[in-house]
């Protein structure tokens, strides 16, 4: 299982999701881009990944959701 976090962070008057060192390019809204960050994350936690979505505000972050895996029927 792997441990994925994804910012999102203030950036030219909108909001960029980074990952890994990755900034992608600005959304307008926060919710945009929040929306897009669950989206990528829910695929990723059907492969048994965590996801950390953090928003940055006022220069530190604050933990938005964790994303877990599902238990599938019949997993132990």
């Amino acid at each position: 299982m792997t441990h994925i976090r994804y910012d999102i962070i203030p950036q030219g008057g909108g909001w960029s999701i980074a990952m890994g060192g990755a900034v992608g390019p600005p959304y307008m809204a926060l919710n945009e881009a929040v929306r897009d960050t669950e989206h990528v994350a829910n695929l990723l936690t059907r492969n048994g990944d965590v996801v950390d979505i953090v928003v940055w505000r006022g220069g530190r972050p604050h933990l938005l959701e964790r994303l877990e895996p599902a238990s599938r029927p019949g997993a132990s």
